[in-house]
Order: C-alpha cells, then structure tokens, then sequence
C-alpha cells in the first residue's frame, strides 16, 4: 500500500512550491511567493482603487501652493477637471515633466518637431509648412538711377523680365540724381523703394595736369555727390520702413587708382563711393539696411566702344580673364546683391573685373 501511495503521489499534478526568496532572509508571517496586496484570483492584476481624500495628509482641494495664487473658488470647492480633446483630462506620465519644467528645447539638433509633440495634438502634426520664399525675389519695388543706358538699362530689363515693379530715375528723364530737391520729389511720388541700384555716373579721363577744376567738380558731382544724394533720399525711408538694400557703382580705378585714361577725378570719385557705402553699412545696419557697391572694369557699354583698338587691347592685356564683362553680366551680380539671397551681406564691395584687381 505504501508503494502504492508513493506512485500515486508521484504521479498526481500537485501544487507548484514557491521559489525561495533569496532576497529577504525571513517573511515576517505572510506566506513565501504571496503579495499580500493582491486579491482575487491567483494571475489577475487587481483592480485600482480610486484614492480617498483623506487617503494622506495635504492641502484642501483648491488651497493654492507656496507663492501661488488662489483659486477663483476660494478653496471650499473642488474645481471641474475641463477634459482635452480626446478624452484625456490630463497629460500622460511621459509628457507631464516636460510641461512642467517648460518642454525640451524645439530647436535642438536632430529633435524633429513631430517626436516633441505629445500623442495627443495630432492636429499640430498636420500644420502645413510655410510658404516657400524665393529668395531672387525683390520685395517691394526697384528704383534704378541711371537705368536708361549701359548698366542701369541691363538692370532694368533683368528685373521687368523677371515681373518686379522698376521706376527709373534718369537725366535723360528729367531727373538729376546729384539734385536733393528732383531726387527727393521723385521718391515721394513712388513711395518708399525696398530696393535701390543707383548707377549713375560720368566718366572722366587725363592726369592731375589736365583735370581741370571744373572737371574735377563735375565728375565728382555725377558720380560721388550723386551717390551722396540719392542715399540720403532713400537710405532713412528705408530704416523706417523696416529695412531695405542700396547698391552703389564703384569701379576697378577705386581699388588699384586707375590710369590716366581713366582720369585722377573718376578714380577719386570712385574711391569716395566704397567710403560713403561702408559707413552707411555701419551705420543703418541695425535697421536692416544693407549697402553694398559694385567695382567693374571695362565693361562693354557705349562708353568703351569709344575707345581706340589700342586702349581695347591694353585694358584686356591687364585681365586673367582676357575679356571686359558684359552690361548683363554686372546686372546680374546688382540684382544678386538685391535679393534676399544676400539678406546677411552688407558693406562689401564685389570685383567683377576679369580678374584685373590681381594684376
């Protein structure tokens, strides 16, 4: 029988021990492998109790914190807990910290928007992205002084192509841009321009011993009071309206002093031009001004064709590039130097030479 007994038992599905406890060395009465915390049927997570009020000690419901204000109720009454969209009366565990220590930074490196919002603002995840800016665009309108010949005409044409709003400020047109009072009418019947490519100028020729005072002062009126004038007309409206970009025509004969063929007075003027650029760039750059000049060489424009095969082929012999710029290939650089590809770019002078500064 006992035999017996013994194969039966060994036999018989009986109740699993509970592993031992290596962590505690005695079980202060409960029974070992038990949580004394759970209720019902062995395997099931019990149900959560709601928390009674009086569950701990704290603060009455709606007694405001240390250096907090009350609440409207006065603390007597419990405010209604207003429910978000969806359901949740409140944020999760995971996001909870983030709202109260501010959120993470939105613009960390390598933290998209989309894995910094929580799960439940799914309609900020649909927000459309802004507009595109092209930056070749010229906000508001151009003003070009000498647009009616050589560079100021290529400038023109380059923007009415591209279906920007051009005036044109010109001699030929009535306007002297080195008069205060013409340029200042002028600028009051068009509005504040944004843009403003002033291209005006004479040139000039023969060593100090030929230059006359009169010359002297009209190539330095034409080309360095012009520029004077024109950005005291336009330069503060500028600043008032927000900020705006003023290029000015500077030449080679600024950087290296030019030659006699280009004349003791063009190259002053010209000089004085990058001055007059450079301390209106310090000066407007906190209204968001930008000024910057052009420096060309020989360009080919009616004024060089003037010129005699001889004095053509000097000036190419000066260039690495072995060629004088087109009046289209310096509009480009005018127009680029507009444009809000160059929002960060303000009291430069760009060389577009051929390479004829290096020499």
């Amino acid at each position: 029988m006992l035999g017996g007994a013994g194969r039966r038992a060994r036999h018989r599905p009986g109740r699993l021990r509970p592993l031992p406890d290596l962590g505690r060395a005695e079980h202060h009465g409960r029974r070992p492998g038990r949580d004394p915390h759970r209720t019902g049927q062995p395997g099931r997570h019990p149900r959560r109790r709601p928390r009674r009020a009086d569950a701990r000690p704290g603060r009455p419901v709606g007694q405001a914190g240390p250096g907090l204000p009350a609440h409207p109720s006065g603390g007597g009454e419990a405010r209604g807990r207003v429910r978000r969209p969806g359901g949740r009366g409140r944020p999760g565990r995971r996001h909870a910290g983030l709202l109260r220590r501010g959120g993470p930074p939105l613009d960390r490196p390598g933290r998209p928007l989309r894995r910094l919002l929580p799960a439940g603002d799914a309609a900020l995840r649909r927000l459309p992205a802004g507009p595109r800016r092209d930056p070749r665009r010229y906000v508001v309108s151009l003003l070009v002084t000498g647009g009616a010949s050589g560079i100021g005409a290529a400038v023109v044409a380059a923007a009415r192509a591209r279906g920007e709003t051009v005036h044109v400020l010109d001699v030929s047109t009535g306007v002297d841009a080195a008069d205060p009072v013409a340029v200042g009418e002028f600028v009051d019947a068009i509005g504040t321009p944004r843009r403003v490519a002033h291209l005006a100028g004479v040139v000039s020729a023969g060593g100090i011993e030929q230059t006359s005072l009169a010359e002297w002062d009209r190539t330095l009126r034409n080309n360095l009071t012009a520029a004077f004038v024109v950005a005291q007309a336009v330069v503060p409206r500028m600043a008032a309206a927000g900020g705006g970009s003023l290029v000015l025509m500077s030449s080679l004969n600024a950087r290296d002093g030019g030659t006699r063929l280009s004349g003791t007075a063009y190259a002053a003027a010209k000089a004085g031009v990058l001055g007059l650029m450079r301390h209106l760039a310090v000066d407007f750059g906190p209204q968001a001004v930008r000024v910057n000049a052009v420096a060309p060489g020989p360009v080919a424009t009616p004024m060089h064709d003037r010129l005699t095969a001889e004095q053509k082929a000097g000036l190419r012999a000066r260039m690495p590039l072995g060629r004088v710029s087109s009046a289209e290939e310096i509009a480009d650089i005018v127009l680029f130097l507009l444009s809000d590809s160059c929002a960060t770019v303000t009291g430069m002078t760009f060389d577009v030479n051929g390479g004829s500064h290096l020499s």
